[in-house]
């Protein structure tokens, strides 16, 4: 007992994996606030995330803002083009509801307009990942990010899954709304992303340091 709660025990462990997500969630909302920096904080998160996965005894503060400054280039055109498309979907499912077609006609278009947005934001998270972890131009990441998402395919919808969760309890809870806009940006946001570099880490680190044996 006294070993779990010791400095170098279990639950020290688990307090500090929880303070430095949040730290990482918060950091993450702040650099998002000007919309068009949504990308480079994204990729700045997963960067530190994936720290924190493989142990590497990341510094999250100082480590976010210095990959945020250096990840800028490369993932800044994926997150105003990520945003824009998400939106796009999010305008489309509301003019669906508008239109003069049968029940049945309506439900095909909205799963087909939500199957596209999943899809998007299935690339979309391989793509922060990758530009994280390497420096490509913005078509070879895209492309790579592709391939992964789908060579990845099971790893690709436990990360779209965590994706979508909450989404998916707000819609069975609205009632949680509130308290959704307040805990995802103080740790749900980080969370989210924590889970999603557990899924993506070993394709990346396998990418990342390739066995010589291969």
């Amino acid at each position: 007992m006294n070993r779990f709660f010791s400095h170098y025990g279990s639950f020290a462990t688990v307090l500090t994996l929880i303070a430095d997500v949040a730290i990482v969630s918060a950091f993450i909302t702040v650099a998002s606030l000007p919309v068009i920096t949504i990308g480079p904080a994204i990729s700045a998160g997963f960067y530190v995330l994936f720290q924190i996965v493989r142990e590497e005894g990341s510094r999250p503060g100082f480590t976010f803002w210095r990959r945020f400054r250096a990840d800028f280039r490369g993932a800044f055109g994926g997150g105003i083009i990520l945003f824009a498309l998400l939106l796009v979907g999010a305008y489309q499912i509301q003019l669906i509801k508008h239109l003069p077609a049968s029940p049945t006609w309506l439900l095909i278009m909205r799963a087909g307009v939500l199957l596209g947005m999943a899809v998007i934001t299935a690339v979309g998270i391989w793509f922060f990942a990758y530009t994280s972890q390497f420096s490509a131009s913005f078509t070879q990441t895209l492309r790579n990010a592709a391939l992964l998402a789908i060579g990845h395919l099971p790893r690709t919808l436990g990360a779209l899954l965590f994706a979508i969760l909450p989404l998916v309890v707000l819609y069975l809870r609205p009632s949680l709304f509130w308290s959704g806009i307040i805990l995802m940006p103080l740790f749900g946001t980080g969370f989210i992303f924590y889970l999603q570099a557990l899924v993506l880490n070993a394709p990346l680190s396998a990418l990342k340091n390739p066995d010589p044996t291969d």
